[in-house]
């Protein structure tokens, strides 16, 4: 068996028996509907790096991801999928080391910055994105590694300067490779390869949403609950609520839960989830729909 395998509780096995992928796989997902792989890699019938299975064959997404990109990540968040790597947007694509894609094209999901090294991991956790990478954001002069994108605005957070690898997350710590040092020289601060950062520390700046990535018409509306976490009561927050006709809830595995709700004041309504874990709610208001994500503890 090569590359990249399932494992369905009593073996492993190769997803797709006919297809090698020449290279390597660094990511597999789901999205519409859809397996996607990503990594360094060309298929028999030359799709490369980012690929979707049709059901009998392989193909990109699009006009593919341009030049010779290296992908070390790829997860869905948002309804979109992303991609994180080697990815040079000198060869033609949106932006440098972080792409996303929304079904019919590649975006720059976050134009107020500026990524100036390859992208190295990406995270969701407590119902937000978080990426590691090194950039510059407009306002700052300094270049940073973390941020944060909860759906409605991104966040450069974590101090200028550490190197950052792979991430991980508990309800209120961020866990992080660091190599020996922070900041990658022997002067560093000594961290031993692992860091931690609070999630409730100020974050450095943030911007609003862009327009680009979730301010269109057909994009959701975005709701807030509290408290969260949560014991599986806690109470949504946001536009469209009033007139909120239908909600559903699924747990991390795409399981559909038992939810119940009622209005309770304007614009908010009361939540009881029987799911534990991050549980994503959608919902129907009117002709729009929304949706938070909420993590409900044990």
């Amino acid at each position: 068996m090569t590359n990249w395998l399932t494992w369905d509780g009593g073996q492993w096995r190769q997803y797709d028996p006919d297809e090698p992928f020449y290279g390597y796989t660094a990511a597999a997902c789901r999205y519409q509907g859809q397996v996607h792989v990503a990594g360094n890699f060309w298929t028999v019938n030359g799709a490369t790096d980012v690929a979707r299975y049709t059901g009998s064959t392989w193909e990109e997404l699009g006009p593919g991801v341009a030049g010779d990109p290296f992908m070390t990540d790829m997860l869905v968040y948002d309804d979109l999928l992303w991609v994180c790597g080697d990815i040079a947007a000198s060869a033609g694509n949106p932006a440098n080391a972080l792409l996303a894609w929304d079904g019919t094209q590649w975006l720059d999901p976050f134009p107020q910055i500026t990524h100036v090294a390859y992208g190295r991991d990406l995270l969701v956790a407590n119902g937000k994105l978080y990426y590691t990478g090194t950039f510059v954001a407009n306002g700052l002069d300094s270049a940073y590694a973390l941020l944060e994108y909860d759906g409605q605005q991104v966040c450069v957070m974590g101090g200028p300067g550490p190197v950052l690898g792979r991430i991980a997350a508990s309800a209120d710590t961020l866990y992080a490779a660091t190599g020996e040092h922070l900041f990658g020289f022997m002067s560093g601060p000594l961290m031993n390869f692992i860091g931690k950062w609070p999630l409730n520390a100020p974050r450095d700046t943030c911007f609003a949403l862009p327009q680009s990535v979730g301010g269109g018409p057909d994009r959701p509306l975005f709701w807030s609950a509290a408290p969260n976490p949560n014991q599986g009561r806690f109470t949504l927050r946001g536009p469209g609520l009033n007139d909120l006709r239908e909600l559903e809830a699924v747990d991390a595995l795409g399981r559909s839960v038992w939810v119940e709700w009622s209005h309770v004041e304007a614009g908010s309504v009361e939540v009881r989830c029987a799911g534990t874990g991050l549980i994503t709610l959608r919902g129907r208001t009117g002709d729009r729909r929304g949706q938070a994500r909420v993590l409900v503890e044990p």
